[in-house]
């Protein structure tokens, strides 16, 4: 897989996050776009996350309770260690678990365990295949370099966007 290939799943997984925390926000009442950093329509946390996924376990044929366990481990200690820089980075929560049961300082929880660790299995069993299948097929390598240098370019626009209400 090439580092353009990488970096567009990474910009696509990023949306699917986006799509999943909105649905979770209307099921809660919550804002649309209260919790994330960004503006646009990506959480990156999940772009890599999946990514990190996909590089470990892609081709491993692990069964699926093991990959499970070994999925939910690998997102909750990206998550914690995501939710501990940001803290000390930017001095802000932007997720807290606290009252969810089994937390860790409020950054990770055993329904986020067992959510990841779902969908990883569902990320390497059947979405990932077939997107990778859909990307290879319909789009040729001087549109996938394009895309992600456009996507890049949105993503930056976006952090200093961030970065300028955030000090402002």
């Amino acid at each position: 897989m090439s580092i353009y290939i990488l970096i567009l799943f990474i910009f696509i997984y990023s949306c699917f996050g986006y799509i999943y925390e909105t649905a979770i926000n209307i099921v809660n009442k919550v804002p649309i776009n209260s919790k994330g950093f960004l503006y646009g329509p990506v959480r990156p946390i999940y772009g890599f996350g999946c990514a990190l996924i996909i590089i470990v376990f892609y081709d491993t044929h692990i069964d699926t309770l093991p990959l499970f366990f070994l999925v939910g481990l690998l997102a909750c200690t990206l998550e914690y260690f995501t939710s501990y820089l940001l803290e000390k980075i930017f001095n802000k929560h932007y997720w807290d678990y606290s009252n969810n049961l089994f937390n860790l300082n409020g950054r990770i929880c055993l329904l986020g365990f067992t959510v990841f660790g779902l969908f990883g299995v569902i990320l390497i069993n059947f979405i990932h295949p077939n997107l990778v299948e859909l990307v290879y097929d319909n789009l040729s390598n001087r549109s996938i370099i394009y895309a992600v240098y456009t996507l890049i370019g949105i993503f930056i626009i976006d952090i200093l966007i961030s970065l300028y209400h955030l000090y402002h």
